[in-house]
């Protein structure tokens, strides 16, 4: 079994695009709202607001169009960044993997978490 840190270390080692479909499915598993999007989706995800709903999110958030990511805050305004490590808990989500190995579905860390298992069974 992997310990926090190294998961931690794993998860730091990561391309921001594999870390963030790695949250966004954390995010999802656990019945939890703030997904994070690539600015490039914005149009198609606020597509159905009104302006004055969308300049309100805007005015009450920290948004920034030049952004390379956004959220919804939990007050449902937006917030951005260029960096993910504003918008994830890497500590968080390592604590969560520790705790919950198997309720993940990416390959990729199922097979860094598996790879202790295999080293032992030889």
């Amino acid at each position: 079994m992997k310990t926090q840190n190294e998961i931690k270390e794993y998860l730091e080692n990561l391309s921001d695009s594999e870390l963030l479909l790695l949250w966004n499915e954390y995010r999802r598993v656990n019945c939890y709202d703030g997904d994070i999007y690539c600015m490039e989706e914005f149009d198609e995800i606020c597509e159905h607001m009104t302006p004055t709903d969308l300049a309100n999110r805007i005015f009450y958030g920290k948004f920034n169009p030049n952004d390379t990511y956004f959220i919804f805050n939990g007050y449902e305004n937006l917030e951005s960044s260029d960096y993910l490590d504003d918008l994830i808990d890497i500590d968080e989500l390592a604590q969560h993997i520790c705790d919950n190995d198997d309720d993940l579905e990416d390959y990729d860390l199922r097979d860094f978490l598996d790879e202790d298992e295999e080293d032992g069974e030889e």
